[in-house]
């Protein structure tokens, strides 16, 4: 366990937050460290019958800042002042986070049980598919990949979410099922579909080796979705209540690590596989919560499936080294 200073004045704290025009009080910091969004202190005693030190914590100093700009933006909403620390890595109780997991935990049961068929004969979900789809083909999306496919693919928005749909449900259809003749209509329509809004080559050969594309095709994609076909069948509300925190502090941290690694090649590259994902401004800078927190979710799910974890963990320990940085939240000793 590592020993924490506490060596920081309410002068210095002040200091911090002069240029946000905030005046810090004692009675100012107590009520944030109660309300748990910024670290328990407890400094160490003067002596018998002599009180506590009146001095605080590095971390909580590093949080000050952050945490009246939270203020500044979210008002006396304190749910999204506590998501807002947590998220990019900041101390914030765990109640903050969790409801709000919770909260998108129970959108995510909601709309697999819509696109469960309740019997052989139920055409609900293909009809709530048929509908997100045509929706999403006459508005323009947010989200990079459908935007993609509204550009490659006009028209297939539907066929493309019904794969999507079969990794998550199960019902993924492997390519070699179709039709073991490489003119296969149905192939080639996968293939096409697979290809475009994933910025990938069809074959693993025609994949690029000058660093313009991410070294993946349509044929890795479709092993993967097989593997990962059905990661979806899970209730999502019992899946978050089982998770440890430790566990979704550190898919947090991933996600943060990966999604600072994409931004920075953004900064010093035009590769067109990172303009085309939009992982950067979808995934980690967006500041819609519960978009924020779908995201998350997704990633969760992918953890589920050991080679993704493993995948994962030797990616980001592979960014950590290469980035000379430790996998640590901003708050940490």
């Amino acid at each position: 366990m590592e020993t924490v200073t506490y060596n920081v004045s309410l002068e210095d704290l002040n200091a911090l937050a002069a240029p946000q025009q905030r005046k810090i009080t004692r009675q100012w910091v107590s009520k944030y460290v109660r309300l748990g969004l910024m670290p328990e202190q407890h400094a160490p005693g003067l002596g018998r019958g002599k009180g506590r030190q009146n001095l605080y914590s590095q971390s909580l100093a590093r949080q000050l800042v952050p945490l009246i700009q939270a203020l500044n933006v979210h008002g006396k909403n304190l749910s999204a002042v506590g998501w807002d620390l947590w998220w990019y890595g900041w101390y914030a109780a765990p109640r903050y986070w969790r409801k709000r997991l919770l909260e998108e935990a129970k959108r995510w049961d909601d709309v697999r049980s819509r696109l469960t068929p309740k019997h052989v004969d139920d055409d609900g979900p293909a009809e709530l598919i048929r509908e997100i789809g045509e929706q999403l083909e006459s508005n323009r999306s947010r989200w990079p990949m459908i935007g993609s496919v509204q550009r490659h693919n006009k028209g297939e928005m539907v066929d493309f979410l019904s794969i999507l749909l079969g990794v998550f449900s199960g019902t993924y259809m492997p390519l070699s099922d179709y039709d073991h003749s490489t003119d296969s209509f149905e192939r080639k329509k996968t293939e096409r579909l697979l290809s475009k809004p994933f910025d990938v080559p069809i074959k693993d050969a025609d994949i690029p080796m000058d660093g313009t594309h991410f070294p993946i095709s349509v044929e890795a994609l479709d092993l993967k979705f097989q593997e990962m076909s059905g990661i979806g069948n899970v209730n999502m509300e019992d899946f978050i209540c089982s998770l440890p925190d430790e566990e979704v502090n550190s898919a947090r941290q991933q996600m943060a690590l990966i999604m600072t690694a994409v931004s920075a090649a953004e900064s010093h590259t035009q590769q067109q596989y990172m303009r085309s994902s939009g992982t950067k401004a979808i995934l980690w800078a967006n500041r819609d919560q519960n978009l924020q927190a779908s995201h998350l979710m997704g990633w969760l799910i992918l953890l589920r499936n050991p080679i993704f974890k493993e995948i994962s963990a030797t990616y980001c320990a592979a960014l950590k080294e290469q980035l000379g940085i430790g996998q640590r939240d901003h708050h940490a000793a």
